[in-house]
């Protein structure tokens, strides 16, 4: 499990769906497309996956010796917080 000490994440004032179908294209299907996507997400493991996009921009903007292994990192640990279907 991620747990980072420095993260601490307000509560959101709009539904994840909404973030979520914000960045897709608009059309027929998208809305279902969002919905596929966001499946499997609960708000706890929501919030983890954006400590760790958090802890990635700083170590991107120099916190780590590489932006490349932290990136592989990053996305090894947000596939690993997605709960199972």
């Amino acid at each position: 499990a991620y747990a980072a000490a420095s993260c601490v994440l307000p509560t959101p004032r709009i539904p994840v769906t909404a973030c979520t179908t914000a960045t897709r294209p608009r059309g027929p299907g998208a809305s279902s497309a969002a919905s596929r996507s966001a499946r499997g997400w609960n708000p706890a493991s929501i919030g983890a996956a954006m400590c760790v996009v958090t802890d990635l921009n700083a170590d991107v903007k120099g916190g780590a010796v590489s932006a490349g292994y932290a990136l592989e990192r990053a996305v090894a640990t947000v596939l690993e917080l997605r709960p199972s279907r």
